[in-house]
């Protein structure tokens, strides 16, 4: 499973993450986005979470240096419904 990960982000270039804030005992996670985005760039990165220090962790993790950040998930919808329309 873990490997299928790998693949799935190593070529992803859109990723959303949401309401997931990587605690500090989940290392497996954070060494499979550290591994993954080594050598892939993502092209967009979205963050739905109300903490502002999730947010870093998680771009750090991908090397993302501004992604967009929803502080909730009403409003990420009204993005996602928004961005759909055009």
């Amino acid at each position: 499973m873990w490997k299928k990960a790998k693949d799935a982000l190593s070529c992803c270039k859109k990723l959303v993450v949401i309401g997931y804030s990587f605690p500090p005992p989940d290392f497996m996670t954070k060494r499979l986005f550290l591994e993954s985005f080594s050598t892939n760039t993502l092209d967009e990165l979205i963050v739905v979470n109300p903490q502002k220090a999730a947010v870093t962790k998680v771009k750090n993790l991908c090397y993302f240096k501004i992604p967009t950040r929803f502080t909730n998930l009403d409003e990420f919808v009204e993005y996602s419904r928004s961005s759909s329309s055009r």
